[in-house]
């Protein structure tokens, strides 16, 4: 987990799809699991979703132009209770915990590195306590804790290798660029040095063009004055 890039990965419509179909797929998988519910739950938990999903897209861009770590904290203050709130209405249904994870890729693209630590710890957490508060029972948080620290752990090095192959290509794309100025100023050099060795060879003949003619007028004058 970097420090703030200036460089954000240039996929910011493939994340926001991502990140919709993750949050999608946890609430399909909650509803058709769930055995029965009031409609009043299912409308606060479609609202909730709806502001997360919200946030989690137009949040995110914001927070990855400004590049400001005020506003990147107060992103993952909302999202991660957000998340666990929408988690613990669903009681773990489907595993629904999953739409927790986009949050870890996040904290590596937004936060820096130390403070990025931090959001991953604290995302862990918030699955622990949610978990336990909808459940009351110990064995059951640690029988989800295993996969979801897993595949916390995928999105982590798996955004990691995105940012990295992301600041390689950046890096590529300066060294060609640069390289490009170099051989047009190459080019305009050796445009320079043609030019004035031509200017050179011209201003050469022009000398011996001048003495030897005015050797030849010289030595033809004194004749005749002879």
């Amino acid at each position: 987990m970097n420090r703030t890039n200036p460089s954000i990965i240039r996929t910011s419509g493939d994340a926001d799809v991502a990140f919709a179909v993750v949050v999608l797929a946890s609430y399909f998988t909650t509803f058709s699991s769930l055995q029965s519910t009031s409609a009043t739950k299912i409308v606060v938990m479609i609202t909730l979703g709806t502001a997360y999903l919200a946030i989690g897209i137009y949040g995110y861009a914001r927070c990855a132009q400004s590049k400001s770590l005020s506003l990147g904290l107060l992103y993952f203050g909302l999202q991660i209770p957000l998340g666990g709130l929408i988690v613990y209405l669903g009681k773990g249904a489907g595993f629904n915990a999953l739409l927790l994870l986009p949050l870890a890729g996040h904290a590596v693209v937004l936060l820096p590195r130390r403070i990025g630590y931090l959001a991953q710890v604290a995302i862990i957490l918030d699955y622990v306590l949610t978990v336990y508060a909808y459940s009351l029972s110990i064995s059951i948080v640690w029988e989800g804790l295993p996969i979801f620290t897993a595949g916390l752990v995928f999105v982590v090095v798996f955004t990691q290798m995105a940012l990295n192959e992301e600041a390689s290509r950046r890096e590529v794309e300066r060294l060609v660029n640069e390289l490009t100025e170099a051989n047009q100023h190459l080019r305009e050099f050796a445009l320079q040095a043609e030019d004035l060795a031509t200017a050179k060879e011209r201003n050469r003949l022009a000398r011996e063009i001048h003495d030897g003619l005015g050797h030849y007028l010289t030595t033809i004058y004194m004749h005749i004055q002879a």
